[in-house]
């Protein structure tokens, strides 16, 4: 999504990560990863589950999940430690001017990547 932030911007949006771990996570999160780009954490998963995102041991440890992380592992990407809640699934959404939600699209599995066409396609 990091790498759309042009053709986000072009349109006069904005792109902002929301997690579920710490403060002091989604702070290092922003710094290491998405410098300049907003991350907001929500422990209590409250955003998630008003967004519609999944949350289960089932969406984490299904097939497409563990496909998806052996093939991160071969590409040489090892996960460590989990930040938050990790039955929590995420997703992308796109809310336009007043509140009004164009585009939602929720993870169905750990290991599923966003359809980022889509998403600035309803942008």
């Amino acid at each position: 999504m990091r790498g759309k932030l042009p053709q986000i911007e072009a349109k006069g949006a904005q792109l902002i990560f929301v997690g579920n771990g710490s403060v002091r996570f989604a702070a290092r999160f922003q710094q290491d990863r998405v410098p300049g780009i907003p991350v907001y954490t929500d422990p209590s998963l409250g955003t998630f589950s008003a967004a519609g995102m999944k949350r289960g041991v089932g969406a984490t440890l299904s097939l497409g999940s563990l496909l998806a992380g052996a093939r991160s592992t071969l590409r040489g990407h090892r996960q460590t430690s989990v930040q938050g809640d990790p039955w929590q699934q995420g997703g992308v959404i796109v809310v336009a001017g007043g509140g009004e939600v164009v585009y939602r699209r929720p993870n169905q599995h750990a290991g599923e990547r966003p359809d980022l066409a889509a998403a600035l396609a309803a942008l």
